[in-house]
């Protein structure tokens, strides 16, 4: 859709034949959707057995995509933990030009915005919020004080300053990085299990 926005493709002409198959294999991909199970119960071992509830949010950008998920990470007395998938959103990016560093705080933004939804409808208790980010540049830009930022990034960096502990925020590689399935439009199983290294203590 993108792709024919750009274009300035209307509404009423024909598509050439590239597009046609572009478009009949993703209507392909949408019939597959049927057979993806999400548990919706968060609680699935007995609460009082949980000794760390932690919620985890990765957040990515491409020039393509910006691409949000969140997990929720539970140990337990018992000594083996679990990671739930809560929620993933993905968004197209503007059809303007701006920078992937601006791209990736858009993306932090709609990640706190996740977050907070998140906490404001859960009715137990977390014990920590953590972000995550594949981007160097954006973890210079909420941790530096003292450079002067223009106003698109001055504002985003003070809306993640508001909604998060910027101590909170931590870098994981792009391939341990599950929000980067959602920017690069690949279909895997992390992104429903959360990445490996959530599913030890």
């Amino acid at each position: 859709m993108m792709d024919l926005c750009q274009l300035k493709i209307a509404w009423d002409m024909e598509l050439d034949s590239d597009t046609t198959d572009r478009i009949e294999a993703w209507t392909k991909k949408l019939s597959q959707t049927s057979r993806i199970s999400v548990p919706r119960n968060l609680k699935v071992i007995p609460w009082e057995s949980a000794t760390l509830v932690q919620l985890h949010l990765f957040s990515d950008a491409s020039i393509v995509a910006l691409g949000v998920v969140a997990y929720l990470w539970v140990s337990y007395l018992w000594g083996n933990v679990s990671c739930r998938f809560i929620v993933g959103n993905a968004w197209v990016a503007p059809l303007k030009h701006v920078s992937v560093p601006r791209l990736e705080l858009s993306a932090a933004v709609l990640a706190v915005r996740l977050g907070g939804t998140i906490l404001a409808i859960i009715d137990f208790r977390v014990d920590g919020v953590y972000y995550w980010t594949d981007s160097t540049s954006f973890l210079q830009y909420i941790r530096n004080d003292q450079a002067r930022y223009e106003t698109f990034v001055v504002n985003r960096v003070s809306m993640i300053k508001e909604g998060s502990d910027q101590k909170k925020w931590r870098y994981v590689n792009s391939e341990w990085n599950p929000a980067d399935d959602a920017t690069r439009s690949k279909q895997s199983e992390r992104w429903r299990k959360g990445p490996e290294f959530l599913l030890k203590e």
